[in-house]
């Protein structure tokens, strides 16, 4: 096997094409908590045991690829490959005591394990989705090729994983040796991981040499693949613990939570400024004369002369900006975070660009566009990579609440609505300065809305001042000039997009600072296991810096935020099987028109284990209603909620509200559930009555149980809440005896509250000594 250069191999090259992709593996819940020390042990065993299944798959395709190579020097060094992953299982129970965790329980392997683990085992067959391979592998090249898309599907995994820890690594104090997943981190950082992984890379671009471009496109596609399900793989881990991200997943749509994004557009959206955008068009499109047939003098002028125009105008903005950063840039260090002193500085920067459009207008540069051209313009006009995508992301989600605003100074809003609009679901707020128009030619002049950093601000705080204030809102706002500054700062979340020199010179003159949004996370997370909670505050002086919105759409969106499944009339187990395949993890799942049958099949599927929150709304459901309801307020939902939904032992929240359903509700092992005191007026009502022999079978811990009635409804509501350091539940404080039970009178020291407890008789003899749980009133 002869040595080859891997920097510039087909293996470097397809991973320089495809690390962006990382980042959705890197901004996970899982390595976001790897990082920051506190992922529980529960979810990285459950890994572990995943991981283990992959470890057998690739064992197995690195023996198909052996059996396909036609070189001996490269089937030594395939089998070379195997023996380490061999090795590596064969350890793996040592690596993870070495680690200091337990040994994990064997579980079966999850669904995107399968999916990863059938994916290595096909293309090393030679099964290559949407590729003509022979059914048998006759010919030696035949075989070699693939032996080669084997090692193209196997390439991606290990340069990511060495990759991410590499980063996580050098977040870490290397000297701290109290870090939980230290000893992990640095096994894949290690030379020997990176040996393996380079081997891989170096063995892939060998058995790629004679391969032609067609072939070379096939294993860009496996390779690409690969990289797919590792990012769904990880996306997928479950997680049973707060996590700061996705940022969507932090906030309940169910009492109002909404996220509001603002960002500008030259340079953070758009690859180039608009304002030469507009100007070549100018240029381009001028008009020979008036329709009058008068010569104008913008007419006069030829298109040499009016890229001269602009050219001066552009050098002078270019000089007197940078004039204007002078003059209020000093050599102190700041001490603190000095917010009035920045926006005093930045109010010089109104009178500068008040100025620079002013010539503009007076330049006739922007005297006869058609509003078409404009348009079209945008539509073609080249944005970041990846920003387009997250923004259709936004708006084509109507369950998704979230809205979008774009602050810009174009000159031009036309020109940023075709360039971010698609026909989206919701409406894209667009705030800039505006051409007017005469039958769709510009005049020339400018509606200037925006000029300034301040004004910015004031659009920004009329936004906000405009949402209803009684809900949760979090703001980010993402930028990438000094003209943004003012704006991240007042947002809960300030976000630069790229690297722009002055803007941080100017910051860090007045305290701010500017925080890689990885790292920042991984504090943030820190936050949440060491203070209980981590919250987003404005006018922190902290800014989050990415260079990517790949960095912005994993952060806010994930990979996975709200799946909806609508007009589903499932008959088959099959066809949940289908859709249900990509998602093991739901944190929030909406049905609406699913019938009796398919919501049985939906309450039994494995894949929702971890479910939090559903919402089931006109719907036609039979069955018993579940144990672990947590609420129920309806909503034109007739028959019985599936006794199945008991099995969902995350379930914190089930939405029934304005259904019509007929049953009993018995809450007794949900988690934790809010009650607002002012809906309870104090009626006890009886409970339903278990057999000890039932509860024990099923191994339940007797939940605190809420039984109250609603007034003004005139339905029944049952509520599981935690009670947890309730004291004065004795006989001194007995209030009355019930046919169910005995009221107490408890105080909780930890909300200073004082509350009536009820405890209920295991069964309907009245043994005061033997009951099943408590009532909280």
């Amino acid at each position: 096997m002869g040595g080859m250069d891997v920097e510039g191999g087909i293996a470097r090259k397809l991973w320089n094409k495809f690390r962006s992709e990382s980042v959705f593996v890197n901004y996970t819940p899982f390595f976001v908590c790897v990082a920051a020390g506190n992922l529980s042990t529960d979810s990285f065993l459950h890994y572990v045991s995943q991981h283990v299944h992959l470890l057998n798959a690739f064992v197995h395709a690195y023996e198909l690829a052996e059996e396909c190579a036609d070189d001996d020097e490269d089937k030594q060094a395939i089998r070379k490959l195997r023996k380490h992953v061999q090795g590596k299982l064969n350890s793996n129970d040592s690596l993870v005591l070495e680690w200091g965790f337990e040994l994990p329980e064997e579980r079966m392997p999850t669904n995107t394990t399968v999916k990863y683990a059938d994916f290595l085992l096909a293309t090393a067959s030679g099964r290559i989705e949407g590729e003509r391979v022979p059914g048998k592998l006759a010919t030696p090249f035949e075989k070699t090729k693939v032996a080669a898309y084997t090692l193209g599907a196997i390439a991606p995994c290990m340069r990511l994983f060495a990759f991410i820890n590499k980063e996580i690594q050098a977040l870490l104090d290397p000297n701290d040796s109290s870090h939980t997943y230290k000893k992990w981190i640095d096994y894949y950082c290690s030379q020997d991981f990176e040996a393996y992984a380079f081997q891989i890379e170096e063995l892939l671009d060998t058995l790629s040499v004679t391969l032609t471009g067609e072939e070379l496109d096939v294993i860009e596609k496996v390779y690409h693949q690969s990289m797919s399900l590792e990012v769904e793989f990880f996306s997928f881990q479950p997680i049973i613990q707060e996590t700061v991200v996705p940022l969507s997943r932090t906030l309940d749509p169910a009492v109002g939570g909404e996220l509001s994004i603002f960002c500008d557009f030259d340079l953070t959206c758009a690859a180039f400024d608009s304002s030469a955008i507009l100007a070549e068009i100018a240029i381009i499109t001028r008009p020979k004369a008036d329709s009058d047939g008068s010569e104008t003098q913008l007419a006069r002028l030829s298109s040499a002369d009016l890229r001269s125009t602009w050219d001066a105008l552009s050098s002078q903005y270019t000089e007197e900006f940078e004039q204007c950063i002078e003059s209020i840039t000093t050599t102190e260090t700041a001490t603190s975070f000095r917010y009035e002193g920045l926006c005093e500085a930045l109010e010089q920067f109104a009178h500068f660009e008040k100025a620079a459009n002013s010539r503009v207008v007076q330049s006739g540069v922007l005297k006869g566009l058609n509003q078409e051209d404009i348009k079209r313009a945008g539509q073609g006009l080249i944005l970041q990579d990846g920003c387009k995508g997250f923004i259709r992301k936004i708006m084509k989600n109507e369950n998704l609440s979230t809205s979008l605003h774009v602050l810009s100074y174009c000159w031009c809003g036309d020109l940023i609505r075709s360039a971010l609009s698609s026909g989206d679901v919701k409406a894209l707020n667009v705030y800039s300065n505006e051409l007017p128009y005469e039958e769709s030619i510009t005049t020339g002049e400018i509606i200037k809305k925006l000029e300034s950093p301040m004004e910015k601000l004031q659009a920004f705080n009329n936004i906000l001042n405009n949402r209803d204030q009684d809900n949760q809102h979090l703001t980010v706002y993402i930028g990438g000039s000094v003209g943004d500054l003012l704006c991240m700062l007042e947002a809960d979340i300030g976000i630069v997009m790229g690297s722009n020199p002055t803007l941080k010179q100017l910051g860090e003159q007045f305290g701010v600072s500017f925080v890689p949004l990885f790292s920042g996370l991984v504090a943030k997370q820190r936050e949440v296991v060491e203070v209980g909670s981590s919250n987003w505050k404005k006018l922190s002086g902290t800014l989050y810096t990415v260079s990517s919105w790949d960095e912005i759409h994993a952060f806010i969106l994930g990979t996975a935020i709200q799946i909806q499944y609508t007009d589903c009339v499932v008959t088959e187990a099959s066809s949940w099987s289908i859709v249900l395949a990509s998602f093991e993890l739901l944190h929030f799942l909406i049905c609406s028109n699913v019938d009796a049958q398919g919501i049985s099949m939906l309450a039994s599927s494995q894949f929702l284990s971890n479910i939090k929150r559903l919402e089931l709304a006109n719907n036609s459901l039979t069955s018993e209603i579940p144990h672990d309801i947590a609420s129920s307020t309806s909503r034109v939902l007739v028959g019985e909620v599936p006794y199945q939904f008991q099995d969902f032992s995350s379930l914190v929240v089930l939405d029934l509200s304005s259904n019509q359903f007929t049953g009993s509700i018995a809450s007794y092992k949900v988690s934790s559930c809010k009650w607002s005191a002012e809906n309870n007026p104090g009626v006890l009502l009886p409970c339903n009555q278990y057999s000890p022999t039932s509860l024990k079978q099923r191994s339940l811990q007797a939940k605190h149980i809420v039984t109250c009635r609603d007034e003004s409804r005139g339905k029944q509501k049952r509520m599981a809440v935690e009670i947890n350091g309730a004291t004065g539940v004795k006989q001194a404080n007995e209030v009355r005896i019930g046919a169910t039970g005995v009221v107490y009178k408890a105080e909780m020291p930890k909300s200073n509250t004082v509350v009536a407890v009820k405890k209920i008789w295991r069964s309907k003899t009245g043994s005061s000594g033997d009951f099943v749980g408590e009532v909280i009133l």
